[in-house]
């Protein structure tokens, strides 16, 4: 479970993390995530309102750093449109909406939706730091009669945007089998609450409704924060078939944190050897304010809201469905630019998870071993990504299961 500054750039529009950057002129402004007085902006644009709203080249840094450049058409200081954005020395091409990275094809956009949903977001599950924002998700379905429903959940911090981006190839070969998929914003629950349940439920709801969606024929999956959300809540469909709106007929997780106490205990050794990593700070706060403080003195509750721990198991409620864990067990890779050991890696819980399923009889239980896999969105090395699911294999695995 890892973020950088980089994935929280590409998920947010305006932020307590950044102030607005001027031109020499003092006339038009573009707010920046993380800069400071001696950034300077430079657009070969027109500005409107004070605001970049013209197609042209955008460039803001200092004296001893670029740190972005877009080229591309830019409304109201926001991406719009095909562009080519170089940010912190590392560079997308691509489609943006509405200021963020949206890389899909001409006929998926054209199908794609944005659905707003009728919650107030008290609890924070899901957090974008621009200066407003609603409970929503996105909907990409198939111009025939859909065959399933794929509901992909965010990472830690992660927009619905970045998820499609992440996924185009999936998106594609769904939308081509006539399955539908959406995107919940869902990204800081940390933890399925009666909050988060309940917003996954409305999404869910609201679809089956607006797209006329088969409610028996859900496959759940996720990436990091988004595979506990999805086998959490596929655990307790089956645990209690009323908190849920449907049981799905399989669910998936991209290298997610399943046993919550081995989590809490990395984040406490990340924060001895760093200080200052925001992540395990948010992680470790999430915890004490949902659950109420450490372990040991809450192990109960912690053993409940995991996915699998080793004395106490909610994964006794997926005996009966296909379930599928995606890893890059890259040790080789922890050890020399993290410094972790086995202990630090999902890798050793996601085993665990798995051996136990087969244990009590769910031959449909498989650890995929996608070593040497992991790569971010730009291209960098990363075990810990959503490249870990082959698209293809994905969906035949799906597919088999509907049929």
């Amino acid at each position: 479970m890892k973020i950088t500054l980089l994935t929280i750039f590409l998920s947010i529009s305006v932020s307590s993390f950044g102030q607005y950057v001027f031109d020499s002129t003092k006339t038009c402004k573009y707010w920046m995530p993380f800069a400071d007085e001696s950034f300077t902006l430079k657009w070969s644009g027109k500005c409107k309102d004070g605001l970049p709203n013209d197609t042209g080249t955008l460039i803001i840094g200092n004296k001893y750093y670029k740190a972005l450049e877009f080229t591309g058409n830019i409304k109201n200081a926001k991406f719009e449109g095909h562009g080519t954005l170089e940010l912190w020395q590392r560079k997308y091409e691509g489609n943006f909406l509405n200021g963020h990275f949206l890389n899909l094809n001409k006929e998926l956009l054209k199908n794609l939706n944005r659905n707003k949903i009728n919650q107030i977001d008290t609890t924070d599950i899901f957090i974008s730091l621009e200066e407003y924002h609603d409970l929503f998700y996105f909907s990409l379905i198939p111009a025939h009669p859909t065959m399933g429903t794929i509901v992909l959940f965010p990472s830690l911090w992660e927009r619905p945007e970045s998820v499609l981006s992440n996924n185009v190839k999936l998106c594609e070969y769904a939308f081509k089998n006539n399955l539908a998929i959406l995107v919940p914003s869902i990204n800081y629950n940390m933890c399925l609450t009666n909050e988060s349940t309940s917003f996954v439920n409305k999404v869910i709801q609201d679809a089956i409704k607006r797209y006329k969606l088969p409610k028996d024929k859900f496959i759940l999956g996720g990436f990091s924060l988004g595979g506990i959300n999805s086998l959490r809540y596929a655990e307790l469909s089956f645990e209690d078939s009323s908190a849920t709106v449907m049981q799905p007929l399989a669910v998936f997780g991209i290298d997610p944190p399943v046993n919550f106490i081995a989590l809490h205990e990395q984040m406490i050794q990340t924060l001895r050897d760093n200080p200052n990593s925001y992540e395990a700070k948010t992680v470790i706060q999430k915890f004490d304010k949902i659950i109420g403080g450490e372990p040991k003195d809450h192990l109960k509750e912690y053993e409940y809201r995991s996915i699998h721990t080793t004395y106490n198991t909610n994964a006794k409620f997926l005996k009966s469905i296909p379930v599928r864990i995606y890893c890059d067990p890259d040790i080789d890779w922890y050890i020399n630019n993290r410094n972790q050991s086995y202990k630090d890696m999902n890798a050793l819980y996601h085993s665990d998870f798995i051996v136990y399923l087969k244990s009590i009889g769910n031959n449909k239980a498989d650890f995929i071993n996608q070593l040497g896999k992991g790569f971010g969105l730009d291209g960098t090395r990363q075990p810990h990504s959503w490249s870990l699911l082959e698209p293809t294999d994905c969906i035949n695995w799906i597919l088999k299961i509907l049929k």
